[in-house]
């Protein structure tokens, strides 16, 4: 192989790794820049300002309930009623796609203690202490639902049109629907009494 190409290719590989890290790098700077001041670098929403929103606080980003396609959303548009106004003027769409891949990969623990208690104060009356469903109310099992993560927790966020499921955004933040998912799923398995 000539030596100009041996070079050529590894200035290409030599580069990758650093421009992958650089890249993680600036979507870091540019979360710190855009979301930091409200949800934290770590996506709690736990700072001084996330917590000061009015009407209601910021949004604990890193459960992994919420889609890219509502991330993007968000980011462009905003969230109506809240504090969090939506970025489209001010990032470009690859800078958006970046940041909801970035939030997706926030680290979250599950409280299943908080999410089973959850459960029984607002859902269980229609959907059973043990969420297999109230048939009288016409609540479905939830332990055998094919719904994902993020359809059950859109359907727990936003009601479900045409029945008597009304939406809880108002009342539970995404850990606490990521906690009651989580409970619901390791109840399907029979993990969790």
């Amino acid at each position: 192989m000539p030596y100009p190409l041996i070079m050529f290719l590894f200035c290409i590989l030599v580069s990758v790794p650093a421009d992958v890290s650089h890249a993680q790098t600036d979507v870091s700077a540019l979360f710190k820049k855009q979301c930091a001041a409200c949800h934290g670098m770590d996506g709690s929403g736990d700072t001084e300002l996330g917590r000061s929103l009015k009407p209601f606080p910021a949004r604990d980003l890193r459960p992994t309930i919420l889609s890219l396609t509502e991330i993007r959303r968000v980011l462009k548009q905003g969230s109506p009623k809240t504090g969090m106004h939506g970025r489209e003027s001010q990032l470009s769409a690859a800078q958006i796609d970046a940041i909801a891949v970035y939030v997706r990969k926030l680290p979250y623990q599950s409280n299943v203690q908080r999410g089973k208690l959850t459960y029984m104060n607002k859902c269980a009356r229609c959907h059973g202490s043990d969420g297999r469903g109230v048939a009288e109310v016409g609540a479905p099992d939830l332990l055998v639902s094919e719904m994902s993560d993020e359809g059950m927790a859109e359907v727990i966020r936003n009601g479900h049109r045409g029945t008597i499921m009304r939406g809880m955004k108002r009342e539970l933040g995404n850990a606490a629907i990521a906690d009651i998912i989580t409970w619901l799923r390791l109840q399907r398995y029979g993990l969790e009494d």
